[in-house]
């Protein structure tokens, strides 16, 4: 029998990191957010900030899917850039591993 399709697409898996924050201090939302299947990061220091970047990926997401759709094709690999702006871990190019 073949495995039935997931029932949570991965294109819409983020990980989100959240940093431990002193006791007094101005924001309790500081981390860093990576979508699954683009690898797409940014940090942020806001619960606003962190769902903004959620909303950018997933119109992104849904535009490469009704893309996909129209011409009924795959389409290429999306990078690490979101709307014009650069989501990239200094971590991460620091070790060689960034956009």
């Amino acid at each position: 029998m073949a495995p039935s399709p997931p029932s949570l697409p991965t294109n819409r898996v983020f990980v989100v990191q959240f940093r431990l924050q002193p006791q007094g201090a101005s924001s309790r939302y500081d981390g860093r957010v990576e979508h699954f299947v683009s690898g797409q990061v940014a940090r942020f220091h806001s619960l606003e900030e962190l769902l903004a970047f959620m909303i950018r990926v997933l119109a992104d997401v849904q535009q490469q899917r009704e893309h996909r759709g129209a011409i009924g094709a795959p389409v290429a690999s999306w990078g690490r850039s979101v709307a014009g702006q650069s989501y990239t871990d200094p971590t991460r190019a620091r070790e060689g591993g960034g956009a």
